[in-house]
């Protein structure tokens, strides 16, 4: 999907303000950077990119794609003071401002209106319509476009703030992962090896579970402890099933500990960060992603998952079910996740590999047909030039 970015006039000044651009582990992170990767390529060589990044550190450039206009990054390693004096200063001559979290435009509200640049504020879950602070909904109110990740977010949006003006805009893999351009083959060379939840270190098998996401008390409805709890039900049918879990976070010994309550220590890894070449092997191996999330405001790890051919499971009623096509791509079970009912739905993968592969292979397709980076590049790009107009 080509897109003519010949719609920015010279000389115009586009700033970015984001939390982190570059933290491979975050979601928001992963958007804020495709965000400042299609704009590289929008502005026009006589013009300006400015990326402020609230966590980034002052020198972090690692990954960059090149571009033709004047760019500027700066980070403030998690000073808040800093990040807002820097974002008023730019916005008095820039002619956009692109906000990839709500609370990061609070500062721009302190300026009269008359000298306010045109603002995008991204909306990506809940965050835009549950404990809503008044700032955020100012925010909001004076945004000339609210972005939303899916039709999901934004149904919630306009149920929350009526009258604000948002559009959806889904997402595309991030940039910072490789687009698999040919369907990707079954798993070759040695089986990958980790520590699991009993201690001892054990190779994955060909029944591997995965689900990637933050081990955190805020992150409870991702679907960790519902898998947990289906896992003896698997194994009663399966017995060399196994559940991965990837991602920091505070709540990896609770997971062990149940994992040991409920019989599986020995099946069980909660690996917490794993390194980007570790990621990738896990998404290759598994036999399914399965993470019944009930807090998505889109889910870019199932695309992370479909770029390897990877069935998915997650939930009617979320995010997730604009990126997962039920029954074609994966399988979606309803809210509140039963265990039993997801249990059912891994074992309908589990008992058909020509099924579960057929869903893999199509999850690839879609990706390459509606979610690649460049096909997001041109949605955003689109929006950016209807506000601009």
């Amino acid at each position: 999907m080509a897109f003519d970015p010949s719609f920015l006039k010279p000389g115009c000044n586009i700033v970015v303000a984001a939390a982190d651009v570059f933290d491979r582990t975050g979601g928001i992170a992963s958007v804020s950077r495709s965000v400042v990767d299609a704009l590289k390529q929008a502005v026009p060589p006589s013009g300006a990119l400015t990326v402020l990044s609230l966590h980034d550190g002052p020198g972090t450039t690692e990954g960059e794609a090149a571009t033709s206009a004047e760019y500027r990054f700066s980070g403030f390693a998690g000073s808040t003071a800093g990040f807002a004096l820097a974002l008023t200063r730019v916005a008095l001559s820039a002619d956009c401002i692109v906000v990839t979290h709500v609370r990061l435009a609070v500062p721009l509200m302190l300026l009269p209106k008359f000298l306010r640049p045109r603002l995008i504020v991204l909306a990506h879950g809940s965050e835009s319509w549950k404990r809503l602070k008044s700032s955020s909904r100012r925010v909001f109110r004076a945004a000339d476009l609210v972005l939303t990740n899916s039709r999901y977010t934004l149904e919630h949006v306009m149920h929350a703030q009526p009258g604000v003006t948002a559009m959806e805009c889904l997402l595309g893999l991030s940039t910072h992962i490789t687009l698999q351009t040919r369907l990707p083959p079954p798993r070759v060379g040695a089986p990958l090896s980790f520590q699991a939840a009993d201690g001892q270190v054990r190779s994955l098998g060909n029944r591997m579970l995965l689900i990637v996401g933050r081990l955190d008390p805020r992150e409870r409805e991702k679907g960790h402890m519902e898998l947990l709890q289906a896992l003896p039900a698997l194994r009663s049918h399966y017995r060399d099933v196994q559940l991965v879990m990837a991602g920091p976070g505070d709540d990896s010994d609770l997971y062990c500990a149940m994992a040991q309550d409920l019989g599986v220590e020995g099946a069980v890894f909660v690996l917490g960060r794993v390194s980007n070449a570790d990621l990738i092997a896990l998404y290759r191996d598994c036999y399914a992603f399965v993470m019944p999330s009930r807090q998505e405001g889109f889910g870019l790890v199932y695309l992370e998952a479909m770029n390897w051919a990877r069935p998915c499971v997650a939930c009617h009623n979320d995010g997730g079910a604009e990126v997962v096509a039920d029954q074609e791509t994966g399988l979606l079970i309803d809210q509140p996740v039963e265990v039993d009912a997801l249990a059912d739905a891994v074992l309908t993968l589990l008992d058909d590999p020509a099924r579960a592969t057929s869903m893999g292979a199509e999850g690839w397709a879609r990706l390459q047909r509606e979610f690649t980076p460049t096909q997001f590049h041109a949605r955003f790009l689109s929006h950016v030039r209807r506000v601009l107009a």
